[in-house]
């Protein structure tokens, strides 16, 4: 499953993502998306690892994220993989903070402490 939760009244769906800074995403799950999975919304809640308090949440869509930062190869190997090795998972990492700041034209800053 891509989401974690669907608004009831716009039956929008959610998948929410909290970290300091490192996020890790399986690229396996993500080839040949549905378009109605295109659309979930990706919600990154960010916190200071000092305070341990949320500092800012922002969102962009599940097709935005991957077009940017997967490749159509990247996004078959890890398909292909986890067809091979069912019991595997696929990490990549990406560092949250920099790629909102990279990515203004597509992420949307919800709040900023």
């Amino acid at each position: 499953m891509l989401f974690d939760c669907i608004d009831l009244d716009t039956k929008k769906k959610y998948e929410l993502k909290k970290q300091k800074n490192d996020q890790w995403l399986d690229p396996s799950k993500f080839f040949n998306l549905s378009d109605d999975d295109k659309q979930i919304t990706m919600v990154f809640i960010l916190y200071d690892k000092n305070s341990g308090l949320s500092d800012m949440v922002a969102t962009i869509t599940l097709e935005d994220l991957v077009k940017i930062v997967y490749t159509e190869e990247h996004l078959k190997s890890a398909e292909n993989h986890v067809k091979k090795f069912p019991k595997d998972q696929i990490k990549s990492g990406i560092k949250i903070r920099d790629f909102i700041k990279n990515n203004k034209d597509n992420v949307q800053i919800i709040w900023k402490n």
